[in-house]
């Protein structure tokens, strides 16, 4: 067996060190071109808001669940060629996310944050504006962190022009059987959240949340 010299151990050696410098750069650079197009859709939206058609449906029904978010999830391609329909705000766990309009294409949970059917918009009254998004750790893994919240903690909807203030008032399990149930009063305008339990992949969880407020911006 002819044995590898020291200069070749080396320049294996320094091939693989190249190798593992591209792979992190690329990502990094990766990493800024996608929060650069997160940058221009919000100010895109905030510029300019879109008149989006209210849609008549049930308030509620049940509806298909959100699949969880494999670690190895392969990062997407940012979309920048449709405006924001609203965006979603959550403080507590720093999440300021631009939501597509529910006919949009991109309107997919595997894309964003997904507003699911049935749905209302927040400006429908007694409504339910129902979002879901992956948990897990992968890079659509948009609601990887909202099993930090608790009852009385509070979520923000921008949608033309008014934002609405929403305080959570219920937080419960259901399992993963294809389908799942929205437990809410009928007589609040509500915004529901969506996603996997984390530490459970039998459940997911539901956050119910109560409008609270509501009031009139101007774009900057």
């Amino acid at each position: 067996m002819k044995k590898i010299s020291r200069s070749q151990i080396i320049a294996i050696g320094t091939l693989f060190i190249l190798c593992g410098i591209c792979i992190f750069s690329s990502q990094y650079f990766l990493s800024k071109r996608d929060s650069l197009f997160e940058y221009i859709n919000m100010q895109l939206y905030f510029d300019q808001l879109n008149e989006v058609e209210d849609i008549d449906v049930e308030p509620i029904e049940e509806i298909e669940p959100a699949p969880d978010q494999p670690e190895s999830e392969q990062p997407v391609e940012p979309v920048i060629t449709e405006k924001y329909a609203a965006v979603l705000e959550i403080p507590k766990i720093n999440l300021k996310k631009g939501i597509y309009d529910i006919d949009s294409r991109y309107n997919n949970v595997n894309r964003n944050i997904m507003i699911l059917s049935p749905s209302n918009y927040p400006d429908v009254e007694n409504g339910n504006f129902i979002l879901a998004a992956h948990s897990g750790s992968g890079y659509i893994s948009f609601f990887k962190n909202l099993y930090k919240l608790s009852e009385g903690d509070y979520a923000y909807v921008y949608y033309n022009n008014i934002k609405y203030a929403y305080k959570i008032t219920k937080i419960y399990y259901q399992p993963k059987t294809g389908k799942l149930a929205v437990y809410r009063p009928t007589d609040k305008t509500v915004l529901t959240m969506i996603t996997c339990t984390r530490g459970d992949e039998s459940t997911q969880t539901v956050y119910i949340a109560e409008l609270e407020s509501k009031e009139y911006y101007e774009d900057s």
